[in-house]
């Protein structure tokens, strides 16, 4: 496998200190010091160069820890006949960058297990020293409104996220977990029995994460997209994706790809994560798929709209960006990014309605009617159910981020 520089488009581009400062927060530390990763523009001043140093050898020593705290949580659940599937972070850097895997720093352990072996999971957690972060709300609540619960281990501080599923409850996603687990084959990592998703399910749902952190990025005009994406922190992510796609060549299965996102209705979250990726890093994706990947689901108006008011300079996009920022902390929320994916959850599209609205024998409109009454209401319910749970524990819960999983997410 050829190892060569990531070459990032220099259009829109932050300028100075402030490029180099968000490629640090992006944890491209490691790749720009092993010279993996270059902007066009010049080289890192020598200040901060020996940041990335430090950057390169702090990701040495974590790798090391969280490999073996991975490698132990796998032998245990592989012990107790638990399916678990280690997600991104440890997974890719192992997989991806065998020769070196703190090129791919990350700050989490993600397990996926079916959600009727999560009781199995916590208690096995539990066994091992994990806990519920300080100031978590219980794990109920994320049960019922979220994707994963964080625990921390006791003594080295490591955050685990146990899994049941990719994202929230209300997503429009179909993704059907058991042929997931049905496609997956035992592999071994770390030193520890684990399942290894298809090669089709290991990158989609990695396009899938690119894309709820990313969700409307995809549709700014090329030139501002680099630098948006190298100031959010998706370069890792983008090269993750680019890194697969270049390792399997022409062996890539494109059409079991873009099969896959249809049957599990995420075709709009693939697009905006392949071009995104294209546009930033130059990664081949076949003109044929990018023109089925678009035709399936076109750039929308609303999509546009909350790119650039996600994005814009101006006073109203820093406000909202701002308020927006608030809101995304909670467990359930969605960013303003997110606006688009979250009118599609209140308003689906006609066809989605068709297949899996309420009340089949109704007419579409009244069907959809009855779903953004159902889905307005659930979310409702959950905010009451925060507000309760802040009203007693006291107003300082919410300040604590490790109570608030998707304030975190962006770490993996």
């Amino acid at each position: 496998m050829s190892h060569s520089t990531i070459r990032i488009a220099a259009t829109g581009l932050p300028r100075g200190d402030a490029l180099w400062a968000a490629a640090a927060r992006g944890k491209l530390g490691p790749m720009l010091h092993a010279g993996r990763v270059a902007f066009s523009a010049s080289p890192p001043p020598p200040a901060w160069r020996a940041r990335f140093r430090r950057d390169y050898f702090a990701s040495v020593v974590s790798h090391h820890l969280y490999r073996g705290a991975a490698a132990e949580i796998l032998r245990e659940a592989n012990a107790q006949g638990i399916p678990a599937v280690l997600l991104r972070g440890t997974s890719v850097a192992e997989r991806y960058y065998p020769e070196d895997p703190a090129l791919r720093p990350y700050t989490d352990l993600d397990l996926l297990v079916p959600r009727g072996r999560l009781e199995e999971t916590k208690q096995l957690a539990r066994r091992l020293g994990y806990r519920p972060a300080a100031g978590a709300f219980p794990d109920a609540f994320y049960e019922r409104h979220h994707l994963h619960l964080r625990y921390l281990g006791t003594g080295s501080g490591i955050p685990l996220e146990i899994h049941w599923a990719v994202d929230h409850p209300l997503s429009t996603h179909r993704i059907d977990y058991a042929s997931l687990f049905g496609a997956a084959t035992a592999d071994r990592l770390v030193g520890a029995p684990v399942l290894r998703l298809s090669a089709t399910d290991e990158f989609l749902l990695l396009a899938l994460h690119l894309a709820k952190h990313a969700s409307a990025v995809h549709a700014l005009p090329p030139a501002l997209l680099p630098g948006r994406a190298v100031e959010r922190g998706l370069i890792l992510w983008m090269a993750d994706l680019d890194r697969i796609v270049a390792l399997r060549g022409p062996a890539f299965d494109w059409d079991a790809l873009l099969a896959r996102a249809e049957a599990w209705e995420v075709t709009p979250h693939l697009g905006a994560a392949l071009a995104a990726t294209a546009t930033v890093l130059g990664t081949q994706v076949p003109g044929a798929v990018r023109r089925r990947l678009l035709a399936a689901a076109p750039v929308g108006a609303l999509e546009r709209a909350c790119a650039h008011l996600a994005n814009g300079h101006g006073p109203l996009s820093r406000r909202l960006r701002a308020w927006s920022g608030k809101l995304s902390a909670g467990p359930a929320f969605f960013s303003l990014e997110r606006g688009a994916e979250l009118a599609r959850i209140l308003l689906p599209p006609a066809a989605w309605v068709r297949r899996h609205g309420p009340a089949p024998a109704l007419p579409v409109s009244l069907r959809r009617g009855l779903h953004m009454a159902y889905t307005a209401g659930r979310g409702l319910g959950m905010l009451a159910e925060i507000a309760a749970l802040v009203a007693a524990r006291g107003p300082r819960h919410l300040s604590r981020r490790d109570s608030l999983p998707e304030a975190r997410e962006h770490t993996a």
